[in-house]
């Protein structure tokens, strides 16, 4: 009886990291789409800045 109360612990443990760790998933996913969003409002704006400007300073970042 004891024996099968500690399996049943176990398994709602395993059961409780594993829905932790799922839940931890979709807040480094919306940071990765954060980060992606950051990039691509940079690179308007330089394509702007560029098309503006003509400075090559904001056409060089392309280049790499």
């Amino acid at each position: 009886m004891l024996y099968i109360g500690y399996s049943r612990m176990q398994e709602n443990t395993r059961s409780l990291l594993q829905t932790v760790d799922e839940n931890a998933r979709p807040a480094e996913d919306l940071l990765r789409i954060k980060e992606l969003w950051i990039s691509f409002n940079r690179t308007s704006t330089d394509i702007r800045s560029f098309a503006v400007t003509r400075d090559d300073n904001f056409y060089r970042v392309f280049l790499k």
